[in-house]
């Protein structure tokens, strides 16, 4: 998988995989570790199954639609999804460096 990390954001690259298993993957790695809520936001329209699925298991991950987002997102851990990129954004409580972010990308591939 490829990847870049800097301070803001850890940027994943999705080209050939499946989306769904990279997401629960995240979610695995950062609830409740880093944060008590992930909230993914979807570019596209299509139903996610395995993330419903997940929100039901995992009560701090919840997929966000257009028109339901929370007051307090800009604040909160979040995945967004543009094209074959995933953008994993920190929000507010333990801060991850670059390094920090490096080290956690080759734990994705084995959650």
């Amino acid at each position: 998988m490829r990847y870049k990390a800097n301070e803001r954001r850890l940027e994943l690259n999705t080209s050939g995989q499946d989306i769904e298993e990279i997401v629960i993957a995240v979610c695995s790695l950062f609830v409740p570790r880093y944060t008590r809520k992930l909230y993914f936001l979807p570019r596209s329209a299509r139903t996610w199954p395995k993330l419903a699925e997940l929100s039901k298991v995992c009560p701090g991950f919840t997929v966000l639609g257009p028109d339901n987002w929370p007051s307090n997102l800009i604040k909160s851990w979040r995945v967004t999804q543009d094209g074959d990129w995933l953008y994993v954004i920190p929000g507010q409580g333990p801060r991850l460096t670059k390094d920090d972010l490096q080290k956690l990308v080759p734990r994705l591939s084995t959650s």
